[in-house]
Formats: structure tokens, C-alpha cells, sequence
């Protein structure tokens, strides 16, 4: 029962994803397409916040990176790198 998923896009060489956190806020972690590599690179995470409407950016990049195929919804169980 656990789809923390809120949102997908792809704008261009981006994907974005909107993960649901909390109550108060919620993830929007961004890959980048890299051609060399022919995968999507772990670019960016950012803390949104509701009340604030601002952004935060996280270092994520032990949970959500090197490149998507290391994403997960469960990243509070991978070890920070």
C-alpha cells in the first residue's frame, strides 16, 4: 500500500519526480539524461515545502543516485555511501 509517487515529468533531458515526505513537505528529485553514459544521471533533490512554497535543496545522492536504476522509494534503508 506504501506509493509515496506524487508526480512525473519529463521536460526535455529531465526527469522529475514529486515524492511524497511528510506533511509538511515533500522530495522533487531530478535525473539528467547523459548520452555518453546512455542513462539518467542523479542531478538534483530538493525539500518543497507547503507552507513556505519554497525549495530547499538535499544532498540525496546516497539515496537517489548514481543513476536512476539506484532509485527507490525506500531510500531510509540504503546506508549513506
Amino acid at each position: 500500500g506504501f506509493y509515496p509517487l506524487l508526480d512525473l515529468r519529463v521536460e526535455k533531458a529531465f526527469i522529475i519526480l514529486d515524492i511524497l515526505l511528510d506533511a509538511e513537505a515533500d522530495w522533487r528529485v531530478t535525473y539528467k539524461y547523459d548520452g555518453a553514459l546512455k542513462n539518467w544521471i542523479y542531478e538534483k533533490c530538493e525539500e518543497v515545502f507547503h507552507d513556505e512554497g519554497g525549495a530547499s535543496l538535499r544532498d540525496m545522492a546516497w539515496a537517489f543516485g548514481p543513476t536512476i536504476d539506484d532509485f527507490t522509494y525506500f531510500y531510509w534503508d540504503k546506508e549513506e555511501r
